[in-house]
């Protein structure tokens, strides 16, 4: 994630919003390691949870379910 920020010159928030818009979703681990969803969907179903913070930026929640 930081090298992938770094290399589009965006915050790590920005980052993560724009790999939502692409139907990707963090890992569950927290080990900022990003997949599509078609590619690794989500166990049971459902999508991943977000938190909107102040800005209109997004946080992927971890270990919610």
């Amino acid at each position: 994630m930081k090298t992938l920020s770094g290399v589009i010159g965006a915050t790590r928030n920005e980052t993560a919003r724009l790999l939502i818009e692409l139907d990707a979703r963090a890992s569950e681990t927290g080990n900022d390691v990003w997949a599509y969803i078609k590619d690794k969907p989500i166990p049971g179903g459902g999508e991943a949870p977000i938190d909107e913070t102040q800005g209109g930026e997004h946080e992927v929640v971890q270990g919610s379910k």
